[in-house]
């Protein structure tokens, strides 16, 4: 999602898409508007993974001929496109305030873990 641009709450979405394409063996146009709400340049990645043209993609997917070998290959693309994304997000000011409140919360966590565990080994009753 850094690539893009856009937040990490929409990366649920991309993986729905791509998980809901290689469950039924078929990438089409359903999920790649999904993609494309979110900011992958869906239609182009796909031709070019496959060599063929956006028009012919298109046409494959309407027939159902894009399997889990292209939306394997579309994934693999799509990571190599984007590698590095997350680090020069990290040193933006959205990077930078997502790595607080991370860290807030995974310090929240532990102290509800330990008070947990405390009360659970003293016997009491929790509630």
């Amino acid at each position: 999602m850094a690539g893009t641009g856009r937040s990490t709450s929409e990366l649920m979405g991309i993986v729905t898409a791509f998980g809901q394409a290689y469950g039924k063996e078929k990438l089409q146009a359903e999920e790649m508007n999904q993609l494309i709400e979110r900011g992958i340049p869906a239609w182009s990645t796909l031709a070019e993974v496959m060599g063929k043209s956006v028009a012919e993609v298109q046409e494959l997917s309407e027939k159902a001929k894009i399997g889990r070998r292209e939306i394997g290959a579309f994934i693999q693309l799509l990571g190599k496109r984007f590698a590095g994304s997350a680090e020069k997000m990290a040193d933006t000011w959205e990077g930078i305030t997502a790595r607080i409140t991370d860290s807030f919360f995974e310090f929240s966590q532990a102290i509800a873990d330990a008070a947990f565990s405390k009360r659970s080994r003293t016997g009491c009753v929790l509630s």
